[in-house]
């Protein structure tokens, strides 16, 4: 009876890390989440929803900003897509747009409009599929136990 109930033990021990999973999503590693945006591949996109949202979280921590992570993301967005792809010195003009859009922090990251700015002509291709992921990962991310709730 004793082998029973310890190979009964560690066939449960598969289960305790899906909580695991989304313990370790401050550190950016949420599994469930990178699967969903893994789903569709075109143009790189998802891994730019991902990657904007997550500059974004550190961002607003350095700026000290009252915005949160979604927001900034999507305000960055925005800027870069008012910006016209034709123009001559797109990354600059970028540049300038962000470095309107951001105030509103206690500092200014100079790194993320760097990172942004770098970034931008991808995020101006994608820019539709890019803000629809992002609201899905804000809606992730805000209620993960509404999820669960809303199934009864």
């Amino acid at each position: 009876g004793t082998c029973i109930d310890e190979s009964a033990m560690d066939g449960k021990s598969n289960a305790p890390e899906e909580p695991n999973a989304k313990a370790r999503n401050r550190d950016g590693g949420n599994q469930e989440l990178e699967e969903d945006l893994h789903c569709s591949q075109e143009d790189g996109s998802p891994d730019l929803a991902q990657w904007l949202y997550d500059r974004c979280k550190a961002a607003v921590i350095f700026m000290e900003h009252s915005l949160s992570p979604v927001e900034l993301a999507l305000i960055t967005l925005q800027a870069i897509q008012s910006v016209s792809d034709d123009v001559d010195n797109f990354e600059g003009d970028v540049q300038d747009k962000l470095f309107d859009a951001l105030r509103g922090g206690k500092k200014r990251d100079q790194e993320f409009l760097m990172e942004a700015s770098s970034r931008a002509m991808d995020l101006h291709r994608n820019g539709k599929l890019v803000e629809s992921r992002l609201r899905g990962i804000a809606v992730k991310c805000a209620s993960p136990k509404k999820e669960s709730e809303g199934h009864r």
